[in-house]
């Protein structure tokens, strides 16, 4: 859309600037229409959808002020398409990714900064890695606040056997059993951190 600069201008006959400044008063309305409800409307101004330019870099931290934005990631080292996730970095630099996700029995969701993945294994295996082990899974950032697992049983039978986890990391985890698991094929686990 076209704006003009410097209009009025002070040398200028008002009947010269006149069109100009119309057209800038025009402006806004369409202006304001981008990603809002325009003027005359009982919700003028509120978002109906808010379109982000995609960032390349993270933005500079700036105190004392939360930015949010989009920037795309390769998911995996495996994948080379993008995908524009959302950001937030705060006040204080700390970046936080907000969406991305996989369904599914393996899978991950970010939630507000928060990073959930779940799956489930077959036993022998008794460890979990978490990056590439579905399209988009990473190692957690930051922390691994805890991992959960749980027996999948098949036969219908049940026992004395226990499972646990052992060395929980951000880049994943040990599962151990105790007493006999014969009666389970394997297990389900879900690990929460940021």
């Amino acid at each position: 859309m076209s704006y003009t600069l410097d209009i009025p201008n002070a040398p200028n006959n008002p009947s010269q600037d006149q069109p100009l400044m119309k057209a800038n008063t025009n402006a806004i309305n369409t202006l304001l229409a981008v990603d809002h409800v325009p003027f005359n409307f009982g919700t003028s101004g509120y978002h109906t959808v808010i379109h982000q330019t995609t960032q390349s870099l993270d933005p500079v931290t700036i105190a004392g002020v939360n930015q949010v934005y989009a920037k795309n990631i390769t998911p995996v080292s495996t994948v080379t398409s993008t995908d524009t996730q959302f950001f937030t970095k705060t006040g204080a630099g700390i970046i936080s990714q907000l969406t991305g996700r996989l369904d599914g029995a393996e899978g991950y969701v970010w939630v507000g900064g928060i990073l959930f993945q779940w799956g489930n294994a077959n036993f022998p295996s008794g460890s979990i890695t978490f990056k590439d082990r579905v399209p988009g899974a990473i190692d957690f950032p930051n922390n691994i606040f805890a991992v959960y697992v749980s027996f999948k049983n098949t036969s219908g039978s049940s026992n004395n056997a226990t499972i646990g986890v052992r060395n929980p990391l951000t880049t994943g985890f040990t599962v151990s059993t105790t007493g006999s698991s014969a009666s389970w094929s394997g297990y389900y686990w879900l690990a929460i951190g940021n």
